[in-house]
């Protein structure tokens, strides 16, 4: 689940604990992050879009997000 919290952009694994820690980003460049801290710490996470400029999908420590689940083909 990815949010905008606090100012700041937020990717949390559905259903974990509210005790565990949630990563956070830092823009590195227009759809382009990095996770500097939590889970997948270091990681790029990516910004798909499609020729709209609507956002098609994530790559985050390379695995795809979608909003609808889809297998690895």
């Amino acid at each position: 689940v990815f949010r905008w919290r606090e100012g700041r952009l937020e990717g949390r694994y559905d259903g974990i604990p509210d005790w565990k820690p949630s990563s956070h980003f830092a823009r590195e460049a227009d759809d382009r992050w990095r996770t500097v801290s939590g889970p997948e710490h270091g990681e790029a996470l990516r910004i798909e879009r499609d020729a709209s400029g609507a956002v098609v999908r994530l790559i985050w420590a390379g695995y795809p997000v979608t909003r609808e689940p889809r297998g690895f083909a």
